[in-house]
């Protein structure tokens, strides 16, 4: 006979013939357990990038004074952190470097760091960001005409 034409009461019996151990033990020796899987998961990241971010021990022991930006109140502080030179990671190949940090306002989670490097390179490109700035905010007035023209849905 084959398997698929046996019926639900035999494939019982047939599973309980097979396993060494009997009764109600029987059914649960053939399935598979939860408890068995990793705990993050079967598909947890791997990790296998290069390290190039920055990095730092968060929340820092030894940081500057905190700052608050004007409009979104984040908080903004300098502090010590490594980088992986050649992102190659490894103790020899550590680079220790200062570091401009953003946190948010009410959880203090970590948003971003910025090497003394990347300050410098924003800066520079600072007049053409205002100049962009302005261009937006000239046209500010008909992009919100044009928006109150549009067909609003809710949905």
């Amino acid at each position: 006979m084959l398997p698929s034409t046996l019926s639900a009461a035999t494939r019982r019996v047939c599973a309980a013939d097979i396993s060494p151990v009997s009764g109600l033990a029987a059914a649960t020796n053939l399935q598979l357990r939860w408890r068995s899987r990793p705990k993050g998961g079967v598909y947890r990241p791997q990790y296998r990038k290069f390290p190039t971010e920055v990095k730092l021990a968060y929340p820092p022991k030894d940081r500057s004074k905190l700052w608050q930006l004007p409009e979104s109140k984040n908080l903004v502080f300098v502090t010590n952190g490594w980088m992986y030179e050649n992102c190659q990671p490894g103790a020899d190949k550590k680079k220790p470097v200062t570091v401009l940090s953003f946190a948010r306002r009410h959880t203090h989670n970590h948003i971003e760091s910025l090497t003394f490097d990347e300050v410098t390179q924003l800066q520079k490109l600072l007049p053409d960001l205002e100049k962009q700035f302005a261009e937006c905010e000239k046209t500010m007035a008909e992009d919100l005409e044009a928006d109150a023209q549009l067909r609003h849905v809710c949905r």
